[in-house]
């Protein structure tokens, strides 16, 4: 892929910022992606936000950094059926809404059911002193109130994620704790079409919205009788930010773009990375092929604030962890073997 192609992909809009090269580094390096940081319905469009920019903090001894920079402008798409996508301005607010929101759902911190069937005894009053969880993620329907549970995990905390269900009729609430949930938080949920979608990351000391694990469905699994996390790996990206549903469609927001489920006899998921040098302002992708332009991409491995071997190994671990067969498929490719 020629230099050319590459700036409306990874669209950085770096500026020049100073600052103490000793603050903490970022917790990914998702400013090299097309991200989409929030997704909202106004005046019967689709607003997409389009993520954060990082800059340049100078050299110390332990190299170079980057810090995010919040406040800055950030570019709104809109979209509807009758025009596809447009430009609706920008902000200088941060579209990164999840630790700024009020809990939606209200349980007790320090009930059982944060330790009961995870620990073999009850955590010891300094455990408790540090544990903490809240929701500010919820979805509902007709019966219940989906929440995503998330905790902070540094500098000593520690927590639980998980999910809760709330029963609207009568306030019950459920803690629901599957395997692979318990040591990372669980943030944007939404219910549609008859399963709970759901975003998982890692809450520590580290700057800016932290990196995930990719889009995740809860199902229940009878035979065994209890929940489990299944991927959703037709979803491009790592870290889902946002869902929201407009014209009978799931939306996501992730760290590579956003990402249609359109529901029907077959249901089906639509990638798309913003572009803004183009006429459609929205770029229809596979995951496979974004993948792979990143990892060949100069303008990604020329990232101000990065060290090269930091920037392509945060991305290599991450599609190795998430994307096995992607990641064994590129390396074959490589050495002209056959996929």
């Amino acid at each position: 892929m020629g230099r050319s192609q590459i700036p409306a992909l990874v669209c950085l809009m770096v500026a020049a910022f100073s600052v103490d090269a000793r603050a903490a580094s970022p917790c990914s390096i998702d400013h090299a992606y097309p991200e989409v940081a929030a997704l909202d319905v106004e005046q019967g469009r689709l607003v997409a936000t389009l993520g954060r920019r990082f800059v340049p903090m100078g050299t110390g001894k332990g190299g170079e950094y980057a810090f995010p920079v919040f406040g800055r402008e950030h570019p709104r798409l809109a979209f509807s059926l009758e025009e596809g996508w447009v430009h609706s301005g920008v902000t200088s607010e941060s579209p990164y809404r999840g630790m700024t929101k009020s809990a939606c759902v209200e349980f007790v911190v320090d009930a059982p059911e944060f330790w009961e069937g995870v620990f073999p005894a009850e955590p010891s009053p300094e455990e408790r002193q540090y544990f903490n969880q809240r929701v500010t993620h919820c979805s509902s329907d007709n019966e219940f109130v989906w929440g995503g549970i998330s905790f902070y995990a540094g500098e000593g905390s520690w927590g639980l994620g998980g999910v809760v269900k709330k029963t609207i009729a009568t306030g019950e609430i459920d803690v629901i704790r599957p395997t692979g949930a318990t040591n990372l938080s669980t943030g944007p949920v939404a219910r549609f079409g008859g399963e709970l979608f759901l975003g998982q990351f890692h809450d520590g000391e580290c700057q800016g919205p932290a990196a995930g694990t990719g889009l995740k469905t809860l199902q229940f699994n009878t035979y065994a009788q209890r929940y489990e996390l299944e991927p959703v790996s037709e979803v491009c990206g790592f870290a889902i930010r946002d869902f929201q549903e407009f014209g009978g469609s799931l939306w996501v927001a992730t760290d590579f773009g956003v990402s249609r489920l359109t529901t029907g006899e077959s249901p089906k998921w639509t990638n798309f990375v913003p572009d803004l040098e183009s006429e459609t302002l929205m770029r229809e992708v596979e995951c496979d092929s974004i993948y792979a332009e990143l990892l060949s991409s100069e303008e990604f491995a020329d990232t101000e604030g990065f060290d090269l071997g930091f920037a392509f190994e945060d991305l290599w671990k991450r599609l190795r962890h998430h994307r096995p067969d992607f990641a064994r498929r590129h390396l074959r490719e490589l050495h002209g073997l056959a996929p």
